[in-house]
C-alpha cells in the first residue's frame, strides 16, 4: 500500500509537472506566434518592394554615368523619389531571445518545430551582416550632411530652376556625389539580401503552422 501510494503520488506530481510545463510552452508559442506575424507582415512589404529597388538601382546607375555638368535638380529629386524603403529586416526576437537565454526552448518538444526554429535563426545570422552594414550607411555622417546641404540650399533657394545643372547652382555636389555612391551601395546590398528574404518567409510560415497545431493556437 505505501508503494503504491508513493507511486500515485510521484505519477500526480509529475502529471502536474507536465501540465504547467504544457501550459508555459504554449504561452510562448502563442507569444512567437505574434512575432513570426508582424516577421512574415514586414518580410511581405519588403518581397514586394524588391521590384521597386530593382528601378532604383538603374535609376542610380544611370546617374552614376551621367557627367557632373548635366546632373539636375530634377534628377536629384526623381532619384530620391519616396516609396523605396531601404531598411533592413528587422526580426522580432524577444520571444525566443528569452526562451534561448533562460533555457525554456526545452518547452517545445516537436522536433520538426525546434528544426524550422534553429534554420530560421540560421539564415537571419546569415545576412545579419549585410543588414548591420546597410544600418550603418542609413546612419552615417555623410546621409546626414548631404540631408543638411540640401535643405540649406533650398532655404536658400526656394524658387530653384530644376532644369539647371547642381553643379551651375552652385550645390556641394562633392557631397551628392558620396551620396550618390552610398545609396548604390545600400540598393545592391539590399538586393543581395532580399535574395533569402522568401526563403525566410516561407520558414516563419511554416513555423507558425506548427505551433497552431501543437499548441491549438487561433
Amino acid at each position: 500500500m505505501l508503494f503504491l501510494a508513493v507511486t500515485l503520488g510521484f505519477f500526480v506530481e509529475n502529471q502536474r509537472e507536465h501540465y504547467i510545463e504544457h501550459k508555459r510552452a504554449k504561452e510562448y508559442a502563442d507569444m512567437m506566434k505574434d512575432d513570426l506575424v508582424k516577421d512574415t507582415a514586414q518580410l511581405g512589404g519588403l518581397i514586394r518592394g524588391r521590384e521597386m529597388l530593382l528601378e532604383a538601382q538603374k535609376t542610380w546607375e544611370k546617374m552614376g554615368q551621367t557627367p557632373i555638368d548635366k546632373i539636375t535638380w530634377a534628377d536629384l529629386e526623381t532619384v530620391k523619389k519616396p516609396g523605396i524603403d531601404l531598411t533592413p529586416f528587422l526580426w522580432n526576437n524577444a520571444t525566443y531571445s528569452q526562451m534561448k537565454s533562460s533555457g525554456n526552448l526545452r518547452l517545445f518538444r516537436n522536433k520538426e518545430l525546434i528544426k524550422n526554429i534553429a534554420l530560421y535563426e540560421s539564415i537571419i545570422k546569415g545576412f545579419e551582416f549585410w543588414n548591420n552594414s546597410i544600418r550603418d550607411f542609413i546612419r552615417s555622417d555623410y546621409m546626414f550632411r548631404t540631408k543638411v546641404n540640401e535643405e540649406i540650399f533650398l532655404n536658400k533657394n526656394p524658387n530653384v530652376d530644376k532644369t539647371r545643372s547642381l553643379k551651375s547652382l552652385a550645390y556641394n555636389f562633392e557631397a551628392w556625389t558620396e551620396t550618390n555612391l552610398l545609396n548604390r551601395e545600400i540598393i545592391n546590398f539590399q538586393l543581395a539580401v532580399r535574395e533569402d528574404y522568401p526563403q525566410l518567409n516561407k520558414v516563419a510560415a511554416e513555423i507558425i503552422n506548427l505551433l497552431n497545431k501543437k499548441y491549438h493556437l487561433e
